[in-house]
């Protein structure tokens, strides 16, 4: 593999994660600040707060899975581009 191939791949891989885990860290700390739940909050608060931070978690999974994809697709590309220059 090209040095310059694998330099582009581990960028786009890093920038790629880093982004997702700075969204997560910035929207449980804009969570954390909006919503400031107490020892004596009513459980619907906590639920609510709980549900929230779920579907947070379920969409960074998705970002992750779908991260994952397009990095399949742009490594089969750059596979099949290789075959053609080889050809």
């Amino acid at each position: 593999m090209d040095p310059i191939d694998w330099g582009i791949g581990v960028a786009i891989a890093s920038g790629s994660i880093g982004s997702i885990v700075m969204a997560t860290l910035i929207l449980r700390a804009a969570l954390a600040r909006w919503v400031k739940p107490s020892r004596n909050a009513p459980s619907h608060q906590l639920e609510e707060m709980r549900a929230g931070l779920n579907r947070l978690t379920d969409e960074v999974a998705e970002l992750h899975e779908r991260l994952d994809f397009a990095e399949r697709v742009l490594a089969r590309q750059r596979d099949l581009a290789r075959l053609r220059e080889q050809a």
